[in-house]
């Protein structure tokens, strides 16, 4: 295959029907970009059989041992021909127009090494729960191109040489965690700006209420140490102090109305409610300006109980490590 400017690399595990949207999404028979599929070691490497005789163009990798999404990763950038790598995970589709975006940004600023993309607000599988999880993932987002301090593992960018220069993700990741967050704050310490793409976007496939809110409870406590061990709260969208505050009102309205027996008025429960929506507020009205009113209702519902599990999984983190309310709280370096 004649040498292509960028290569798209997919890692999966047993996702052969996922990954039959993310391959036309990505086109792979253009001449701009080149295509990998890293296999995780899933069960039944036969499933993707009939996508090896649909598209020819890509290549398929199957490794000999599950090393988890991280190390797939990385083993993507050793048989990537491209001078860019762009990740997605095969729980995406790409939203048209990202790829060549991507070449003309990066031949305009060649300084620039390590792009990340985010969520379209148009979720892959249906249902409530997708469609709010869409919408609060976007609602912080910015709307212009802007300077990031982390990348997002199911859409980012990085330039080929910077990837295996940093040794990619850190193997002590094992899952879907905060392996993405690790390493994009190892690269902007060590290689610079990290820049957001606005238009690089992908339609994603979330997960369900509950396997949502036990990743929330898991990642916050990995990243609590891991932001310890890195200086503190910084001024990207989902990782502020004010995002930290926004959770806890979120969290805490409704054991204010459960406590209302003990206080005799609801007002306390009231004061927590209004301040946990005036936190919200862009979301609010952004739910309600898409999806109407019961939609807003479910989803105030629904991102306290989120908040729960991060607030949850944080407490317990700072009973097991007092200390690191001390790195989370310091100036970011």
């Amino acid at each position: 295959m004649k040498k292509a400017p960028l290569s798209i690399v997919i890692p999966t595990y047993g996702r052969s029907k996922d990954l039959e949207g993310l391959l036309r999404s990505v086109k792979p028979n253009e001449n701009t970009h080149e295509v990998i599929v890293i296999d995780d070691c899933s069960k039944n490497p036969s499933e993707f059989d009939s996508l090896k005789r649909d598209y020819p163009d890509v290549r398929f990798v199957h490794l000999e041992k599950n090393v988890g999404p991280g190390q797939a990763r990385n083993k993507g950038a050793q048989f990537a021909q491209g001078d860019i790598i762009l990740y997605l995970d095969s729980d995406t589709e790409l939203v048209s127009g990202g790829i060549q975006l991507l070449i003309d940004f990066s031949h305009i600023h060649p300084d620039i090494k390590i792009f990340s993309g985010w969520d379209s607000p148009i979720p892959l599988n249906p249902g409530f729960f997708p469609r709010f999880k869409a919408l609060f993932m976007i609602v912080g987002a910015p709307k212009t191109d802007a300077d990031v301090s982390f990348i997002a593992g199911r859409c980012f960018a990085i330039k080929r040489d910077v990837m295996l220069e940093s040794g990619g993700f850190d193997d002590k990741y094992k899952g879907a965690d905060v392996e993405d967050f690790e390493l994009g704050y190892r690269l902007r310490r060590k290689y610079g700006k990290i820049q957001y793409l606005s238009g690089l976007r992908v339609h994603h496939r979330y997960p369900s209420f509950w396997k949502q809110f036990k990743l929330y409870f898991q990642r916050i406590r990995m990243w609590m140490e891991l932001k310890a061990s890195m200086g503190g709260f910084d001024d990207s969208f989902g990782t502020s102090q004010k995002d930290a505050v926004i959770q806890v009102f979120s969290a805490v309205w409704p054991f204010a109305f459960i406590g209302t027996p003990i206080w005799g008025s609801f007002l306390p429960g009231l004061a927590l409610l209004s301040a946990a929506i005036v936190a919200n507020w862009k979301f609010v009205t952004l739910c309600f300006r898409e999806e109407g009113l019961n939609f807003t209702i479910m989803s105030v519902l629904c991102h306290s109980f989120l908040a729960l599990a991060i607030l949850t999984g944080a407490f317990i983190e700072l009973a097991r490590k007092p200390n690191l309310i001390f790195g989370i709280i310091s100036k970011r370096s």
